[in-house]
């Protein structure tokens, strides 16, 4: 009987043990609700930075790297840089302007083609104004008197067979004074003009240009736009006045005019204070 009511005893306090064992396990406790808590919180903070960490910035900057130095910019060929201008050819400046020589003048002109080579490429004109010779293709000045009783060149005694090619000019008049034998006066001229001369007397003033040859540069008016050239041989020197072409300026030389008037076996051009020479070197 009493092993009986010892063994109750001992399965009473045995049980007890047990559920009070399982209640403290269940329950937590005080202990187990501060320890679920803290866990609790510190997976929210960790949560919370994980998604502030994640979610865009707000400032406006862009984000610097770990290390604190901003990333190198896109590597550019060190040979081609981006902003630099296409080349342009040294032959073709950009601002539309043609080249200047480096002493700062510009290249002249070409001189003109001598007008003719031979006579036969001359042509006599007549009407009632004016007796001249023309080159090729060149056009006779207008005149304003349709008919008349003698044409100019009939008045003045000159013919088809006077024309002449002279320095490379068409001429037809003879202005050299040693023929003339006459006590007459010769005429007062014009800036630009000489009288000429005819058989052995005086003739009208005609322009120093349309002579086939004169008697020195003198007679060569330069403020007239005139130029001296003289052919120079063994036998002397024969003087002629031509126009000065605008690429000479005011003063012609072999560069503006040379190949204009040293034609023939008159080649070799020279130039002194703005008169020309062309010479024979076989004459």
């Amino acid at each position: 009987m009493r092993r009986i009511e010892f063994a109750i005893i001992v399965w009473v306090f045995t049980a007890a043990a047990l559920l009070a064992a399982g209640c403290s396990d269940d329950a937590g406790g005080p202990d187990g609700t501060d320890v679920a808590r803290e866990d609790g919180e510190a997976a929210g903070e960790t949560a919370a930075d994980a998604d502030a960490d994640v979610g865009p910035e707000t400032d406006g900057e862009p984000d610097a790297p770990a290390d604190g130095e901003p990333d190198a910019p896109a590597d550019v060929p060190a040979d081609a840089p981006a902003d630099a201008p296409a080349d342009a050819p040294v032959d073709a400046p950009t601002d539309g302007e043609p080249d200047v020589p480096v002493d700062g003048t510009p290249d002249a002109p070409p001189p003109p083609a001598p007008e003719c080579t031979e006579a036969a490429g001359c042509t006599l004109h007549d009407d009632c104004c004016y007796c001249l010779a023309l080159a090729p293709r060149e056009e006779p000045p207008p005149c304003g008197l349709p008919e008349c009783f003698i044409t100019t060149c009939t008045s003045r005694g000159i013919t088809a067979a006077d024309v002449a090619c002279a320095a490379g000019r068409c001429a037809v008049y003879t202005c050299e004074t040693d023929a003339v034998a006459c006590e007459m006066l010769p005429p007062r001229c014009a800036a630009g003009e000489v009288p000429s001369v005819r058989g052995m007397c005086w003739g009208p003033c005609v322009p120093a240009t349309e002579c086939v040859s004169v008697d020195d540069c003198a007679a060569c008016d330069a403020s007239a736009g005139q130029a001296c050239v003289q052919y120079a041989s063994r036998g002397g020197r024969t003087t002629y006045c031509v126009e000065r072409p605008a690429g000479c300026g005011a003063r012609a030389t072999c560069d503006c005019l040379g190949a204009s008037v040293c034609v023939g076996i008159f080649d070799v051009c020279s130039d002194d204070a703005g008169v020309l020479t062309c010479s024979c070197p076989t004459c």
